[in-house]
């Protein structure tokens, strides 16, 4: 079963990495939120849909999953969409310091959802 992913955030870790990732275990990229027109054109090239915010992208398409791109200092916000359409997440480096984001974070979750912090220290 292919997973159908969505990215938030579409720069050059999204495209050159993640996005490679996804397609090689069997997933497909299929909405991208991105405020940038070159990320959206990049993304519309491809055939990705595209949204200017994560909320309205999860809105209105199908995604099983969402990928948190964006920088640091963004995480939170598109983490909280997500959490609120009850849509899992992965959110990788550091959420925006403080680290109460964290714990932000664990309490705004869906009952749904799991819950995994891991850290590279």
């Amino acid at each position: 079963m292919s997973v159908r992913w969505a990215v938030a955030g579409f720069g050059w870790v999204a495209r050159d990495y993640m996005m490679p990732g996804i397609e090689a275990a069997g997933g497909r990229v299929v909405a991208v939120a991105d405020p940038s027109p070159s990320a959206q054109a990049k993304a519309a090239s491809v055939g990705i849909a595209t949204f200017d915010d994560v909320a309205t992208m999860l809105g209105q398409t199908e995604v099983e999953a969402l990928y948190v791109a964006t920088p640091n200092n963004l995480h939170l916000p598109a983490v909280h969409a997500a959490a609120a359409a009850g849509v899992p997440v992965l959110c990788e480096k550091p959420m925006e310091p403080p680290s109460t984001s964290a714990i932000t974070l664990r309490i705004v979750r869906s009952p749904n959802m799991s819950w995994q912090v891991r850290s590279g220290a």
